[in-house]
Order: structure tokens, then C-alpha cells, then sequence
């Protein structure tokens, strides 16, 4: 399994500053692959204040202006004891896996499903965050809010902080191998010379067979540093 895209934490200050996470407020981050690969791993700087319920994880398509759009292509879900309540980074897997395109943009999106107790004394407010990176912006993506539940979104800005910014997170994978069948020999139609790359297929030429191997199956065994085959 392969890191295909990431912004990583940028070791400023404490590293701490960071976004809520909640079952109405949505975080997101836009991601656009450079190559093909399926998608089944994400890693985020993550952290929780009390109990989430759940941390829901989705990938999700996006609409013409780069929104995440109410389409889930994959989605899983961890318990909120899995989460520490400090930022680092946690990895987590989905049951499956998705084939993404290279050149578009997806959406990697969290949100919890416990309500947040915002009178709790001890500031355990049941409530999640994603940490940004505020000196290593991701070219390919911009970090994005949704406070009414996906609704309605816009770039993530740390007013403090005088700059919009990215989200922490890796998105990890499998490269696609794409399989072709060898091709075999082909025959000149009568009266024609030109074959293939150069004539048309059916007209000038045909193929005769898909290829010219030959599969031979035999029985083998391996047992005490030994192999053994059927000949």
C-alpha cells in the first residue's frame, strides 16, 4: 500500500490548532489524485474532547465548484475510545476500496454522530478536531466547513490566524495494474498488404487467434525447503 496524496502536519506552535468536528459540523478536505489508484486507506491528525459516539469517515464526489456533494463512495466508522485526546495521527482502513480517477477532485469528509454538551464544566464537550497545517498548503484541494450538516460549505479560515487553510490527512492506496492480453498473429486479407498499424482491421487483416501462448497446468508440491513438479 502506497501514500498517494497528503498534507502533512507542519510542526508549528504547539499543534494544536484545529477545527471542530461535530454531528452537524462537517469537516472536509478536497483531494485530486495524479494517477489512477484504489483508495483504502485515510490517515487524519485527529483528536476528541469527551465522547463522539462515532467518528464517521467518507469519501465523497464533489459538485462543479469543488463542494462535497451529498454522493458517499465509501464511507466506515470508528469508536470514539479509538481516538486519543490529543492530536495525532490515526489510520484508518475501510472494509473495501474505491477506484479513483486521476485529475478528480473527491472529498475526504468527517463528521461524529454524538451531540455536542457545550455546558459540560469540564470541557468535555463531546465534540472532535481536525488539525490544520498552516505553512504547507496542499496544492490540489482546500480544506472546507459545513456547519448544517452537508447542506451548505465554505473554505475553512482561522480567523485568528489571518489565512484560509488545508486539513491534515494522508490518502493511501493500491496503483492500478491494468492487465492486457498479448496479441497473436494475423493474416493479410486477399489482396491486401498492410497490417496492422497500418491497414484496418477486417478489411486488410484479421487476427487469427487471441494470442500464441500455451497454458500447460501441472501439479506441484513444496514441503521442507523442496519443490516438486509434475513433468
Amino acid at each position: 500500500m502506497d501514500k498517494f496524496e497528503y498534507n502533512d502536519p507542519d510542526g508549528v506552535g504547539p499543534g494544536t490548532l484545529g477545527m471542530w468536528v461535530t454531528n452537524t459540523s462537517y469537516l472536509a478536505q478536497q483531494f485530486t489524485p495524479q494517477c489512477n489508484f484504489a483508495l483504502s486507506r485515510i490517515v487524519a491528525m485527529i483528536r476528541r474532547w469527551g465522547n463522539l459516539g462515532y467518528l464517521v469517515v467518507e469519501i465523497r464526489s464533489v459538485d462543479g465548484n469543488g463542494k462535497p456533494t451529498s454522493e458517499v463512495l465509501l464511507t466506515t466508522s470508528i469508536l470514539s475510545g479509538l481516538i486519543g485526546t490529543s492530536y495525532s495521527l490515526i489510520t484508518i482502513d475501510f472494509v473495501s476500496s474505491i477506484s479513483l480517477t486521476s485529475g478528480v477532485t473527491y472529498a475526504l469528509v468527517l463528521h461524529t454522530t454524538a451531540t455536542p454538551d457545550w455546558e459540560n464544566e469540564f470541557a468535555d464537550f463531546n465534540v472532535g478536531g481536525w488539525q490544520v497545517n498552516r505553512t504547507n498548503s496542499y496544492s490540489r484541494g482546500n480544506g472546507l466547513v459545513s456547519h448544517d450538516s452537508c447542506a451548505s460549505w465554505e473554505y475553512v479560515y482561522v480567523e485568528q490566524e489571518g489565512g484560509a487553510y488545508d486539513m491534515c490527512f494522508e490518502i493511501w492506496g493500491s496503483a492500478e495494474i491494468t492487465h492486457v492480453m498479448p496479441l497473436g498473429s494475423y493474416r493479410l486479407l486477399p489482396g491486401k498488404t498492410d497490417g496492422p498499424g497500418v491497414g484496418v482491421e477486417g478489411i486488410d487483416w484479421q487476427w487469427i487467434g487471441l494470442n500464441c501462448m500455451t497454458t500447460i497446468r501441472r501439479l506441484v508440491a513444496v514441503t521442507n525447503n523442496k519443490f516438486w513438479y509434475e513433468t
